[in-house]
């Protein structure tokens, strides 16, 4: 399929996102969030816990919606945008789930001829290179008795989620290109937001009837909202930069009273309204961008979860808490870096 060939493009191939943006400091602020809340987690510390992982979660989906759009408009084919999505993101999401299987067999009960040899490391390999890491979470012989049942890599379920958006992208795009006025495209992307919405509250609904079934809520459609939210922003650029200024105000009260009642509703009202804040820091506080200038942010996010294992396996934790922490953030950006030079 030619991409260029749908209609409905308009200049969106062609316009141009001011560098003067803080798209990689609200990357790395996330990331921060993440880092934050699972060494509070998974050390069972006392310390302050902000709750706000799942909305900095929710925020990468939302920039994913955004920038994969605006990848797949300016590609030649949907081959091109394939390829581009696969280089992104699959050497440095191989390269981690390899190195730590293979690493961590310093650190199992296990010797290393039974570690390798164990059926469990393998089944661990298969799952999570396929990224159905719910199938196998742990390795032989490691992190036994920490929390999760000593899962490896929690932090990788974000992984199919993400492949999954850059799967179906395409034919979201195709059917919006049915529609040939402005208001009509925007009604697949409410259709999608409204179905997303829907999905979360009920699962939520179930899940809180039987909670072995709430995995449920860590599934695509729940998160589609937040992904439909960023390509609205990326195919009517122009409209939600008239609209931000006045929308902002309403949108942080709406932010503050879902995420502190959570009820219901917010499933409904959240993915729009933090898409409303991001764009809003973006672009007014482009600023805050002089301090970020390159995206580490996903490296970080890949490798941070079993180094804080190890930690908290070690004590670490426990002996200075905030040296472990920082330990973890300059080992996870050590190793981001190192994985941003591995290309395909």
């Amino acid at each position: 399929m030619k991409v260029n060939n749908l209609h409905y493009i308009e200049n969106i191939s062609t316009f141009n996102i001011s560098k003067n943006n803080s798209f990689h400091f609200i990357r790395l602020l996330c990331c921060l969030i993440v880092i934050y809340e699972h060494s509070v987690g998974l050390s069972e510390s006392s310390y302050f816990n902000l709750q706000l992982a799942s909305t900095a979660v929710a925020t990468f989906f939302i920039l994913s919606g955004f920038w994969v759009t605006i990848s797949l408009f300016r590609s030649e084919s949907v081959k091109e945008y394939a390829v581009k999505r696969i280089k992104k993101i699959i050497p440095p999401y191989f390269t981690v789930v390899i190195a730590f299987a293979i690493l961590l067999c310093a650190f199992s009960t296990l010797s290393r001829k039974d570690y390798f040899s164990n059926a469990g490391f393998w089944k661990y390999l298969v799952a999570n290179l396929t990224t159905l890491n719910f199938l196998h979470t742990s390795l032989p012989g490691v992190f036994e008795g920490l929390p999760l049942n000593g899962a490896v890599n929690g932090a990788l379920w974000t992984i199919k989620v993400e492949i999954a958006f850059y799967i179906v992208l395409p034919f979201i795009l195709l059917m919006i290109d049915k529609f040939a006025k402005n208001h009509s495209k925007l009604i697949v992307l409410i259709a999608l937001y409204l179905l997303s919405g829907l999905y979360s509250v009920f699962c939520h609904f179930v899940s809180s009837l039987k909670p072995a079934l709430s995995p449920l809520e860590n599934q695509f459609p729940a998160f589609m909202g937040y992904f439909a939210s960023g390509m609205a922003f990326a195919i009517f650029w122009d409209y939600f930069q008239k609209i931000l200024n006045y929308a902002i105000l309403p949108s942080f009260v709406l932010f503050i009273i879902c995420h502190r009642m959570d009820s219901y509703l917010s499933a409904l009202i959240l993915p729009i309204v933090l898409s409303c804040i991001v764009f809003w820091i973006a672009t007014r506080l482009s600023f805050l961008g002089k301090l970020v200038t390159k995206d580490f942010s996903f490296g970080m996010y890949l490798v941070h979860y079993p180094l804080i294992m190890l930690f908290v396996q070690h004590g670490y934790f426990e002996h200075c808490w905030f040296l472990a922490f920082f330990g973890v953030l300059g080992l996870s950006f050590a190793a981001s870096y190192l994985l941003g030079k591995i290309k395909l």
